[in-house]
């Protein structure tokens, strides 16, 4: 898989885990080998000369944000988009929101005002409601009280 399949995988999994009430979640590696004729050799969060990969910086913008205690996610599935919502350390309403798909047409509706909303690495980016795409990597967002998220295909089922 690509190294930004990776990051948005392993930032799913983490937080998937974490509303399951999983204690502890183990990465496979933290240093890639780099072996070509090895599949695993590419699994670590580091390459060999150990510069991060976008799982390295994904992983660790993540734990930054998650609660002190696992289970105090709350996650929820809208046809192929999903939701998790949460207290950050610092007591702020966090939201991330995801799709199965490469992308999913959505409308978004967002009760309170969002303080930030940052990319799967922890850059800031914009988000509002309305018409957007939701991406397979995770966005976060910062401060609402409630974000609903509707995928099209949801909708066009609604209708049939």
């Amino acid at each position: 898989v690509s190294e930004d399949y990776q990051a948005a995988y392993l930032a799913r999994s983490l937080m998937i885990g974490e509303a399951a009430g999983v204690d502890n979640f183990f990465i496979y590696s933290l240093r890639s080998p780099e072996y070509i004729e090895d599949t695993e050799a590419y699994y670590g969060l580091l390459r060999k000369d150990l510069s991060p990969k976008p799982s390295f910086t994904a992983v660790s913008y993540l734990t930054g944000l998650l609660p002190e205690k696992t289970g105090e996610i709350a996650l929820r599935q809208q046809g192929a988009v999903w939701t998790a919502n949460w207290k950050s350390p610092a007591g702020k309403n966090v939201w991330a929101i995801w799709s199965e798909f490469p992308e999913e047409e959505c409308e978004v509706s967002i009760s309170g005002d969002v303080s930030a909303a940052y990319d799967m690495s922890g850059k800031k980016i914009d988000f509002t409601q309305g018409a957007r795409k939701i991406l397979f990597a995770p966005v976060y967002v910062v401060g609402p009280a409630s974000i609903s998220v509707r995928s099209a295909l949801a909708r066009a089922g609604a209708r049939n």
